[in-house]
């Protein structure tokens, strides 16, 4: 997609680019009732629009207290958490004892619920540009044996576009591809980074530490 070489271009592309780059987390094991006991492609581009329509509503809202409450609460609506804690660990969870999982998936819900709200509401806050209305579902197709892949775009201005891909398998969003780039793969790359370095102890303690920051 083209995007434009003004600075002012470029700095809204990255602000936009970011904003989805923060659903990842909230969006990646989505199943809402518009696609809980159907494949097919008609039904998951609906369950796209829907989800996207809510985020977007959250995003208008007049105070930050607002807007806060509405984002967490469409990620505690619309997200499996513990499912999504276990996709982005990766192949290390199967080495996690029962002790260390209930640990990691308490600490992990509570950050990602105070993280990507409050990320969300900041990079709204920086967006001059209205959002209604710039997000479109472009089309779908079957990927791989049980998945269907969303294609969708979204376009704050006439210059510049995000092509956001969707994945979804067995009613859930497992994957989120910003232009070409697997978001869960990234996180999956982020948190084994702190584990080879720390172990799982060290993960856990970072997940406290972005807790922390989200209490001050």
């Amino acid at each position: 997609m083209p995007v434009t070489n003004s600075s002012n271009g470029r700095s809204l592309y990255s602000r936009y680019a970011c904003l989805f780059s923060a659903l990842l987390l909230l969006l990646i094991a989505i199943g809402g009732p518009s696609f809980a006991r159907s494949t097919d492609l008609a039904a998951a581009e609906v369950a796209v629009e829907r989800i996207a329509k809510e985020i977007q509503s959250g995003l208008t809202q007049s105070t930050r207290e607002q807007r806060l409450a509405s984002l967490t609460s469409t990620i505690e609506n619309n997200t499996n958490v513990d499912l999504l804690s276990r996709l982005a660990l990766g192949r290390h969870w199967r080495s996690l004892d029962e002790q260390q999982r209930r640990e990691y998936q308490s600490l992990f819900r509570t950050a990602i619920l105070g993280t990507f709200a409050g990320r969300l509401e900041s990079i709204a806050m920086e967006i001059s540009a209205p959002i209604e209305g710039q997000f479109q579902v472009d089309g779908s197709r079957h990927a791989g044996s049980n998945g269907i892949l969303v294609r969708s775009r979204f376009k704050p201005n006439a210059r510049a576009s995000v092509t956001v891909d969707w994945l979804l398998r067995d009613a859930s969003i497992v994957d989120l591809i910003i232009e070409g780039v697997s978001l869960l793969i990234t996180q999956r790359a982020e948190f084994a980074s702190v584990i080879e370095r720390s172990d799982i102890d060290g993960l856990i303690e970072e997940l406290q530490i972005r807790i922390g920051r989200l209490e001050q």
